[in-house]
């Protein structure tokens, strides 16, 4: 988190940003992906320079994809309970939900994102 200082009519104001850092070298150099005044997310996963947010659980699941100027684009991906969601694959051209009861599994996964909560 970083804390800027700016003057508005006669007065300090100081506003925190989070900011989120990616490094493709180990740690030695960093490159920033992401920087807003609002916490972005709590549980999320980088793909294609973008960030993308999970809910908590018990929320609808709502992914925010946010991209380098802090943009939040919201898509609904299903009107279900993230608790019933175990995680997310991406495929060359699509994305996918995996579920519980194994509804709309792949074979193929391309890359897994596990849900924090989920016990698989």
């Amino acid at each position: 988190m970083e804390s800027r200082e700016t003057i508005e009519n006669d007065a300090r104001i100081f506003t925190q940003y989070h900011q989120i850092l990616t490094s493709k070298d180990d740690g030695k150099n960093w490159s920033k992906l992401v920087e807003t005044r609002d916490l972005v997310c709590n549980y999320g996963f980088i793909h294609s320079s973008k960030l993308y947010c999970f809910p908590l659980p018990n929320e609808s699941i709502v992914l925010n994809i946010v991209d380098h100027d802090g943009k939040i684009d919201k898509r609904i991906l299903a009107k279900s309970s993230v608790n019933e969601l175990v995680g997310i694959y991406k495929k060359p051209v699509k994305s996918g939900l995996v579920w519980r009861d194994g509804r709309a599994k792949s074979e193929t996964i391309y890359a897994w994102i596990p849900i924090p909560h989920s016990p698989y």
